[in-house]
């Protein structure tokens, strides 16, 4: 089965061009699960950059590191999914 994906917001998003996408059920669903992923994985990313003042360094460098790998991850997916 088709269906037809706007893009949040009507256009498109990440810079790749995905306004309407013919794709399969399974992977509109697939879709909206990665992008609610995406907007988490932001969230846990920008909170590993707030130090309070303590230099960016050692572990919460290696986490800010990490979270950021996650936000590219999950970025790669949707435009894996979308092209």
């Amino acid at each position: 089965m088709k269906c037809q994906v706007v893009a949040p917001g009507g256009g498109a998003w990440h810079g790749g061009g995905m306004t309407n996408s013919e794709m399969t059920t399974d992977q509109a669903v697939e879709l909206k699960r990665l992008q609610a992923a995406l907007v988490l994985a932001q969230k846990r990313a920008a909170e590993a950059l707030r130090t309070y003042g303590t230099p960016l360094a050692g572990k919460l460098l290696q986490r800010a590191e990490a979270e950021a790998a996650k936000v590219v991850k999950i970025k790669q997916q949707i435009e894996a999914l979308t092209l």
